[in-house]
């Protein structure tokens, strides 16, 4: 999903997208996306769905 798309589903600015993303990034200390991901992987959170974007009654089991 592009910083655009994020932007419009949130009613923010590209740029407010873009500037989180760098954020996040200086601060687990990546420099792209795919780095990103493999973090993600390696510290457990490839399977991580924030809670308030579940629907009440759904459980997921990984």
């Amino acid at each position: 999903m592009s910083a655009k798309n994020i932007a419009e589903k949130l009613f923010i600015s590209p740029r407010t997208v873009e500037h989180s993303m760098l954020k996040i990034y200086r601060k687990i200390a990546v420099n792209c996306l795919s780095e990103l991901i493999d973090y993600c992987h390696h510290v457990g959170l490839s399977h991580y769905i924030p809670k308030r974007l579940i629907r009440e009654g759904i459980n997921f089991c990984w």
